[in-house]
């Protein structure tokens, strides 16, 4: 554990990020422990949503939410809707803040109570 995060390491390497080259070349040398074979009955374009998935189930479980907190998540990009309906699924008040009407008009399709940015105090 590092200065007291438990998830974080000094010397850790992440594909695309500091220290390590991304992966749009046309080869990738990955440990095949971060390799996972997508089952056949699971379609690629819902197969990509596997870990923007699993960061946002991280958030819920780093923060521990309470039914009675409201939950303001700023931005209306693809990633704060999926974090926003799995915020939601803790029967908390949610409420997206963002300013791209036809992005916040996806978010409102979804039952995500939405705010523009400069409605907000």
């Amino acid at each position: 554990m590092q200065a007291g995060f438990g998830r974080h390491c000094l010397s850790r390497k992440v594909l695309g990020i500091t220290g390590a080259d991304g992966c749009f070349a046309e080869f990738v040398l990955a440990p095949e422990r971060n390799l996972h074979k997508v089952p056949s009955n699971v379609e690629d374009k819902e197969a990509v949503f596997t870990e923007p998935l699993a960061a946002c189930l991280e958030i819920t479980s780093q923060i521990h939410i309470k039914p009675e907190w409201t939950i303001y998540v700023l931005g209306d990009g693809k990633l704060v809707l999926l974090a926003s309906q799995v915020i939601r699924l803790h029967n908390c008040e949610t409420v997206l803040i963002g300013k791209h009407a036809e992005k916040m008009r996806v978010a409102e399709s979804l039952k995500i109570e939405t705010a523009h940015y400069t409605d907000t105090p």
